[in-house]
């Protein structure tokens, strides 16, 4: 969007057609076409409009962006044309972000969880989680990397007005794939300090203390969107039970699970670094290390050794990454579903739980349904519910991209 401060004239980008259908379907995104060349190559507010001029809307432009182009912010009014007027829209949709996850009193039970996400809360591009004294902003949109220091400057002030009694360390993170990871530390003299060295820090989640890390890699060391799924598989969890936790990254289903009072707990990841924090978590704790065994393997292998040796388990976690690999091969989640869950159902006793998961949102739920239903069909397994993150997660309508995460539970007849 462009203000020629002679006339006061606003230009306009038009938009593709297929957007515009997009948009009344409630989808936030305007993606690379031949529309989107001639939109500003610098991040900012851009305003759109149909060929007609019938109808305009305000983006959050994102040039750098490999295929979002820009972001859906509202529709165009003069009111919404200067730019302190879209930094009060964004504070009343912050207040309304934060107030909805106060409302849920999460913080109740764990001190991880989303304060804004995304699209869904209609802020675009802009991720805010709560990590115990920390909150932790992430970017997923250049304008947000652009905007930062007045981003914060309106975040500081928010958060010191709603909390006066609560002082939260800010830290900012730029999750642009063109950019590597960056950790900034927002001061309190105002001012950012690009940190050296990752941060280490502690949260605590269902009563379980869980140790993160900024700055070594995107992931923080738990999955905050699993938080509340954990909570729905913990009804199912019974004392003296066994699980197997695979794919199991730093193990919080473990520690859930130990936690719970099952008798035998075993978790399996290809990486000795994960691993090794579920055991620090575990002895953070002050949960027996003898219930616990950590198999630094991949899944097939040991399910393969599993069989053979007539293990048996009465829950089974399986939450591949959306592509992985053993240094051999690479394989697609949704097609290792094929070859493991025949395995993990030999290994899974009667009565069972197996517990699935799938994180993209380009298999549509439709899909995996479809598909995990074709594999369980001779198996004897049941489907019993859908397992999908809640409370602080809200969803956005025809925003499937923001539909990413999948989990069914299944039942050993």
């Amino acid at each position: 969007m462009k203000n020629n401060k002679n006339t006061s004239k606003t230009i306009f980008y038009n938009i593709h057609p297929q957007s515009i259908k997009h948009l009344a379907l409630g989808h936030p995104w305007v993606t690379k076409d031949s529309f989107t060349e001639k939109f500003p190559n610098k991040p900012g507010l851009i305003a759109t409009a149909s060929k007609d001029k019938k109808n305009s809307w305000i983006f959050i432009g994102d040039p750098e962006h490999k295929t979002v182009k820009a972001r859906y912010w509202s529709e165009y009014s003069n009111a919404r044309f200067k730019t302190h007027h879209f930094w009060n829209e964004f504070e009343n949709r912050l207040d309304a972000a934060v107030s909805f996850r106060e409302g849920l009193k999460i913080l109740e039970e764990r001190e991880n969880f989303y304060l804004v996400f995304g699209e869904a809360d209609q802020i675009p591009g802009l991720f805010i989680q709560r990590l115990g004294e920390v909150l932790l902003v992430q970017s997923y949109c250049n304008f947000w990397d652009a905007s930062s220091k007045i981003l914060f400057s309106i975040l500081k002030k928010f958060f010191t007005e709603k909390y006066p009694t609560q002082v939260f360390k800010y830290f900012f993170q730029s999750r642009n794939k063109k950019q590597k990871i960056i950790i900034q530390e927002y001061s309190y003299k105002n001012e950012f300090i690009i940190l050296n060295k990752p941060i280490d820090l502690q949260c605590s989640e269902f009563g379980l203390k869980y140790s993160l890390n900024l700055g070594r890699s995107y992931d923080i060391g738990v999955y905050t969107d699993m938080s509340s799924i954990r909570k729905k598989i913990g009804e199912y969890l019974r004392p003296g039970q066994s699980l197997l936790n695979l794919f199991c990254y730093t193990g919080a289903f473990s520690t859930f699970a130990l936690k719970k009072g099952l008798k035998r707990v075993d978790s399996v990841d290809l990486s000795q670094k994960y691993l090794d924090v579920l055991n620090n978590n575990i002895s953070a704790n002050d949960l027996t290390h003898s219930a616990h065994s950590s198999n630094c393997k991949s899944v097939e292998e040991y399910l393969k050794s599993g069989v053979k040796d007539n293990l048996k388990y009465d829950h089974i976690i399986c939450d591949p990454p959306t592509t992985s690999s053993d240094g051999k091969k690479t394989t697609n989640a949704l097609k290792n579903y094929e070859q493991i869950i025949p395995m993990m159902n030999k290994v899974l006793n009667k009565e069972g739980y197996l517990y699935l998961f799938l994180n993209t949102h380009k298999v549509t739920w439709k899909k995996f349904e479809n598909e995990i239903t074709k594999i369980i069909k001779p198996l004897g397994l049941e489907r019993v519910r859908r397992l999908s993150p809640s409370e602080d997660f809200k969803k956005l309508p025809g925003f499937i991209e923001g539909d990413y995460l999948k989990g069914l539970l299944l039942k050993k007849l």
